[in-house]
């Protein structure tokens, strides 16, 4: 039987619910991957900063898992501390609390939304600032009374494929930029186990820039593709945690530079890789063609060994050869595709999941509304769990300008 299990929605200016004790504590900035420091732009946690801040204030909104694998009242173990007060533990501090993808079967996913900004005390003059710092150093945090958002959502879908919705993953108010999801990379619970309250995804996505009137801040360029990993820890997943009612669930977020590369199995960092050469997911690519499963033979034996290679997704987009006045067609056609994003002129026009009769993905757009001229396509191609990366393809199409009437000249004779 399915099973949600999730913490009511927190109210406006609720702080964590820390006692006096608990906020006097330092809170943890360090990184989620160990030794990833000086491969992290970016990293924000809700959590006291400095002893003498008040506390992290949970602006709105809530962080719940959802699951078909979890049990309601499961051991979860010494993997499972709590990471609001003391220290602020973090499963990765106890012993042999390695990461690995929930066991069982069926939908287990996370669904993140909230706004943190870290408060300081106004009775001693001072002013709220943002929560976000910069573990290498590509850029200097600035005091102000920002935010961060987040609303993003991903994991594990009912048939246990890996899915992210396409929506904010990040907004940063202070840089002025959002991370909008494209793919999870991993989704993952301390030692595999579901009725765990903390869960790992890491993924990557688009960086795109908020419309505040204010321009984007280095390192963050518009178009970028940001790798990312998210840390929560859900109170009330599962039972209560405490008997003042939960509703204090905890959030950590790195984000790292493009071209950083990951294994996709275990959401560590690949080591020896130089980032520039090796992004992480490329912008165009074409069909790839699979061969047919080689037949080896065995050195020792003389036995034959016929090596399976797993096949990868493929994906076209097909061009639009004439001047459109009306409707216009985008398609991409290939195989192993879960879904297809269209963006024109980089607003979203439409997403698809299945094929039509032809074997494509299509959605069309009103040409009529359109100014005359070139406009530029972009497809975002998400493949079936196992069948490749994200791809992005790319066309742009014409349109005609409107014909002029021809007025008739009257004649009098």
């Amino acid at each position: 039987m399915k099973r949600f299990f999730g913490a009511a929605v927190v109210t406006t200016g609720l702080v964590l619910g820390l006692t006096p004790a608990a906020q006097s504590q330092v809170a943890r900035t360090d990184v989620i991957l160990a030794g990833s420091t000086s491969k992290v732009d970016y990293h924000a946690e809700a959590a006291p900063a400095r002893p003498a801040d008040g506390g992290s204030t949970i602006i709105g909104g809530n962080i719940h898992i959802k699951s078909e694998r979890g049990t309601r009242g499961g051991d979860a173990g010494v993997c499972d501390p709590d990471p609001r007060f003391g220290t602020h533990p973090r499963p990765e501090d106890t012993s042999g609390c390695n990461w690995l993808t929930p066991r069982g079967f069926g939908e287990d996913f996370i669904a993140f939304g909230r706004t943190i900004q870290n408060d300081l005390p106004k009775e001693l003059g001072e002013t709220p600032n943002d929560t976000d710092t910069s573990p290498n150093h590509s850029f200097t945090p600035v005091s102000t009374d920002t935010r961060e958002r987040f609303n993003g959502r991903g994991g594990l879908d009912d048939a246990g494929a890996l899915f992210m919705d396409e929506r904010e993953v990040l907004d940063d108010e202070d840089l002025n930029f959002r991370l909008e999801g494209v793919r999870t990379f991993a989704y993952q619970s301390p030692q595999g186990n579901a009725d765990n309250r903390w869960r790992r995804l890491c993924g990557v996505a688009e960086v795109k820039e908020l419309s505040n009137n204010a321009p984007m801040s280095a390192p963050f360029v518009i178009g970028q593709l940001r790798p990312f990993i998210v840390q929560i820890w859900d109170a009330d997943f599962k039972d209560p945690s405490d008997n003042d009612g939960g509703n204090q669930d905890y959030f950590i977020i790195d984000v790292f530079p493009e071209g950083t590369q990951f294994d996709e199995a275990t959401c560590e960092l690949r080591r020896n890789v130089n980032p520039p050469n090796n992004p992480v997911i490329p912008v165009v690519n074409p069909p790839v063609v699979v061969p047919p499963a080689a037949v080896t033979p065995t050195p020792q034996s003389g036995v034959e060994a016929v090596v399976v290679q797993r096949r990868r997704g493929t994906a076209q987009i097909a061009g639009v050869s004439a001047c459109q006045t009306a409707t216009v067609p985008l398609r991409v056609r290939g195989r192993l595709i879960r879904r297809v994003t269209y963006f024109v002129d980089g607003r979203r026009v439409g997403s698809v999941t299945r094929a039509n009769a032809a074997g494509q993905y299509q959605v069309r757009v009103n040409a009529r509304s359109m100014r005359a001229g070139t406009h530029r396509v972009r497809a975002v191609v998400q493949f079936r769990s196992g069948a490749g990366p994200t791809r992005t393809l790319r066309m742009s199409f014409r349109r005609c300008a409107r014909p002029v009437r021809q007025v008739q000249p009257n004649f009098t004779g």
